[in-house]
């Protein structure tokens, strides 16, 4: 079989699956794409990536094929390209550098804000540093780590 012919196939495979679940699910993409974005959308991207990331370097103790994880990466990113071929007009107006942030999802700690994450059995302070349009960037003074916006409902301001 030719490529173009496979690629033709796995596309077909795509669009009935998405279609099954979508029936299956309903429009739970759509609201959820709707009121958050791109955040969104890239956790489920991400989450699909480390899923392969850990399928490729350790047996699965899941009954949970390569191909299966692949089929859902690209599912979601086709998701997230219709939605963005759109054109809903917040989208039109969004500049190139507000792709996560946006007016329904804004940072939630400034500069020099102290912060730690919600529930844990950790009390650890983290210190915001800096606020840029696709993430909060924090440290322990120990160490750095980035919080993106789908992430930063796990945090809470330490007064």
């Amino acid at each position: 079989m030719e490529l173009i012919e496979n690629i033709e196939r796995v596309a077909s495979i795509l669009v009935d699956t998405l279609k099954r679940k979508n029936a299956d699910y309903g429009s739970s993409f759509t609201n959820l794409f709707e009121k958050l974005g791109m955040p969104y959308a890239y956790g489920h991207l991400s989450e699909k990536v480390e899923r392969i990331w850990t399928l490729m370097n350790k047996d699965a103790q899941v009954d949970e094929r390569l191909k299966d994880s692949l089929y859902d990466l690209a599912g979601y990113a086709i998701l997230t390209l219709a939605h963005l071929e759109q054109e809903t007009p917040l989208d039109a107006k969004r500049k190139p550098n507000e792709r996560y942030f946006t007016d329904k999802v804004q940072p939630k700690f400034k500069e020099g804000d102290v912060i730690r994450k919600r529930g844990g059995l950790s009390k650890e302070t983290w210190y915001v540093k800096n606020v840029t349009a696709t993430y909060i960037l924090i440290t322990n003074n120990n160490t750095s780590s980035l919080i993106y916006p789908y992430e930063q409902e796990l945090w809470e301001k330490y007064e």
